[in-house]
């Protein structure tokens, strides 16, 4: 099954037009604490981090990874990190109530890698089969409100007529499944294309139909004051790793 992952900037702290690989001499490197996302929207940050492409721009960064965007984005509000990629929903909401960061970049639009799924074994080819059974969907995540507020309507389905399971770690979907504790589940590559390459999972549909699941890139506002030029190179060193997943994506695979 072919999937496409669309990647772009939207524009961030002005124009960055005509920006080089790699950064002047720093007499002190910039630094920047990166929240890396476990799934496939994190892949450019493993790529720039492996390949050194953060270092080339003049950065230092210290990552550490989450399973969610709102992990990271409550990682922001902590202090804990300085950039972070987050779905809008999570993202309004932080601002909603008051959290000081700013979306700079669209990290991706995952809709074609994110997957309503089902136990290959199962007789459940389609979301209106859905009703008195049991989903597992992460909570307070755009693939959430997306799937209550669009995807179960369009098959007819209100909040009333099935379950909702909140599992936030996408590595317990695939063993919820098996035990049966749910019946499908919202679940986003690399893992739903593992579950369907080894013949666990059938994918019932993605969600373009739905909606293009933005991922946006933020950051918070007190380094886009303070350390600009460190934001900067961070896109600088993103930007490479995204072209090279484009360009050669199987040496960017092998990263």
């Amino acid at each position: 099954m072919k999937r496409s992952l669309g990647l772009g900037i939207l524009g961030i702290l002005g124009c960055l037009g005509g920006f080089t690989e790699t950064a002047s001499p720093q007499a002190k490197p910039l630094k920047i604490r990166l929240g890396v996302h476990a799934s496939i929207m994190g892949a450019p940050d493993i790529i720039a981090i492996r390949q050194g492409y953060f270092k080339q721009a003049g950065l230092d960064v210290e990552h550490r990874k989450f399973f969610l965007g709102k992990e990271g984005r409550d990682a922001m509000i902590a202090g804990a990190i300085d950039i972070n990629a987050t779905a809008p929903t999570p993202f309004l909401i932080g601002l909603d109530k008051g959290v000081p960061y700013t979306a700079v970049a669209v990290n991706s639009m995952i809709c074609a890698a994110t997957h309503i799924v089902a136990l290959k074994s199962s007789d459940i080819n389609s979301v209106s089969q859905l009703r008195g059974k049991r989903i597992g969907l992460a909570k307070g995540t755009i693939t959430e409100y997306v799937f209550m507020a669009r995807a179960a309507p369009s098959y007819g389905l209100k909040s009333g007529d099935f379950q909702v399971a909140n599992i936030p770690d996408p590595k317990d979907m695939m063993p919820s499944l098996i035990a049966k504790a749910i019946d499908m589940a919202s679940l986003g590559e690399p893992y739903s294309a593992i579950g369907e390459h080894d013949g666990t999972l059938r994918i019932v549909e993605d969600y373009c139909k739905y909606d293009p699941l933005p991922f946006m890139l933020t950051a918070t506002n007190k380094v886009i004051k303070d350390n600009p030029d460190a934001v900067v190179a961070y896109l600088r060193g993103w930007l490479r790793a995204v072209r090279f997943l484009k360009e050669e994506p199987q040496k960017a695979a092998a990263v």
